[in-house]
């Protein structure tokens, strides 16, 4: 079993505060560079952007960030050598000229640190967990030194390392896995902190045991967690030692202990209750594909699910549009909730919330369509009570203009707010209601909520774990999941072949005891 051994940090925008200068000088180098170039070949000036530093730039080394944006602008330099004046247009000159910027405006501003950070760092060293500082920056030794935190180090791995020992820089895991030697520790004993997704990719290749990404810059969790973190905060602050240690040797139990085998615990909690059984549909009955139309429900997980109705009350819970949810499952005799609660019906049941939204909804989904409309691959989905936009088919370069799109629409409508999901930006009011608000008014309107009642809540999204919470005290939550995640449910179920075989498994079970009462 891991447990937690050692932390390493990223320096620049997790220790320091300082990937604001880096921004600053990558763009007074870069538009220099652009307005020159834009001018010798008779083509309109762009701007490095911050979406430029983000996606091109942040967290690799100096050369390989120029070469990086420089390719998706499309242009074409000479390599160079190290020694490149800095007003030399080569790939090193360039590399160059943005260092002695940096060096100046350090110079001028001083370095800052996120005290939260630091704090974390002597609470893990008070706790015998050793940590590790690195950096593609070649001035990483002497910042710290600067900043008086040298001695909160036990191992640096920067910029001069990488050039000396050649090592290759992030995405690559090689910097990580160097410090982690040096620490004598394995990486499955070892938590990564980044805020640059290029370290994430790196911590999560090296099959650290925990990856860490701070979201400064409000990308979204959703583009963090695609990157390989494991858990996302905006803030140092926000982590805590003993839920760090927990992770760990945290584990969800398994519905299946063996392919044949239902987990015992959860047989002992299930065994005389009446159920009741509220899913997902997108990743719990159907697995994720790349167009919503596409997602069809297995015949047999149909049949299934009428034939459990018969016996308990059944609700599907999801964020597609409640006609869409109807028409997809086709059971009269079931509840549904669609576009995340916000529209609930069912056999003598309906509620709707949000309906004074629904003009600026449209309203949005237009400005979204007009902006986004270029973009190979995106799907926006105009659900009435909410919007999709998906990603799943937009590469990462076409990820920036959505970002900037989102941005800056909401920024138009307070009343609306973005929630990330897989692979899907979900646009809907900003009042408090979500899936696990349906789950509670669904109970309490059914009078299911009774001592010998259990429910069942099963879902696979961030969006679920409302639902999770809300399930909590008087039920149980499964996760559908292949892999280890921070989440409120109690149990995990692979895929989506697991949730039919434990529907099955439930129907055998309603059969037994109607079989056993027949014959007494």
């Amino acid at each position: 079993m891991a447990y937690l051994q050692a932390a390493i940090f990223d320096m620049d925008g997790v220790v320091t505060n300082t990937a604001e200068l880096h921004y600053t000088s990558w763009k007074l180098m870069f538009d220099e560079f652009l307005h020159s170039y834009s001018v010798q070949q008779h083509l309109p000036f762009q701007a490095f952007t911050q979406e430029d530093y983000l996606y091109h730039v942040d967290g690799i080394p100096r050369q390989d960030g120029v070469k990086s944006f420089l390719a998706s602008r499309n242009i074409n330099l000479a390599e160079g050598s190290p020694q490149d004046n800095f007003s030399a247009t080569t790939i090193y000159g360039l590399s160059n000229r943005k260092d002695l910027l940096f060096q100046q405006l350090l110079a001028q501003q001083g370095i800052k640190c996120f005290s939260s950070t630091i704090q974390l760092i002597k609470q893990l060293r008070q706790q015998g967990i050793k940590t590790a500082i690195i950096s593609s920056s070649k001035n990483c030794q002497t910042m710290i030194k600067l900043a008086g935190l040298a001695d909160l180090f036990d191992v640096r791995v920067d910029g001069k390392i990488l050039e000396q020992q050649k090592i290759p820089g992030k995405p690559r895991p090689d910097i990580f896995l160097t410090a982690a030697k040096e620490l004598k520790v394995e990486p499955a004993n070892t938590l990564i902190v980044e805020d640059a997704l290029a370290g994430v990719q790196a911590g999560h290749a090296g099959k650290f045991g925990l990856v860490i990404g701070i979201d400064r810059q409000g990308l979204g969790r959703e583009i963090f967690k695609e990157q390989g973190a494991d858990i996302i905060v905006t803030d140092s602050a926000e982590l805590k030692i003993e839920g760090i240690k927990h992770w760990f040797d945290y584990q969800l139990q398994p519905v299946f202990t063996t392919p044949e085998q239902l987990n015992m615990n959860l047989v002992k909690q299930i065994t005389g209750k009446l159920l009741i059984l509220l899913l997902d549909y997108d990743g719990s009955l159907t697995p994720i594909v790349n167009h919503p139309e596409l997602a069809i429900l297995e015949p047999s997980i149909r049949n299934c699910l009428n034939q459990l109705s018969r016996y308990y009350p059944i609700a599907v819970i999801s964020g597609r549009k409640l006609s869409d949810i109807q028409q997809k499952i086709g059971l009269p005799n079931l509840y549904y909730a669609g576009n995340h609660g916000l529209e609930i019906t069912g056999p003598m049941l309906k509620h709707i919330e949000g309906s004074e939204f629904l003009a600026e909804i449209a309203q949005v989904y237009q400005q979204l369509l007009q902006q986004l409309k270029n973009i190979p691959g995106i799907l926006i989905e105009n659900k009435r009570f909410s919007l999709s936009v998906h990603y799943r088919l937009v590469t990462e370069a076409d990820l920036k203009p959505i970002h900037q799109a989102l941005n800056q629409i909401l920024a138009e409508h307070p009343n609306l707010k973005r929630h990330d999901g897989k692979k899907v930006f979900e646009i809907r009011p900003q009042i408090d209601w979500n899936k696990g608000k349906a789950v509670y008014w669904l109970l309490t309107k059914l009078q299911l909520a009774q001592n010998d009642t259990l429910t069942i809540y099963i879902g696979d999204d961030a969006t679920d774990e409302d639902a999770f919470r809300a399930v909590k005290p008087c039920g149980i939550g499964i996760l559908v999941t292949s892999h280890k995640q921070p989440t409120a449910a109690h149990y995990c179920l692979r895929d989506t072949q697991e949730v039919k075989k434990f529907l099955e498994f439930l129907l055998q079970e309603v059969y037994l005891h109607e079989s056993l009462g027949a014959n007494l």
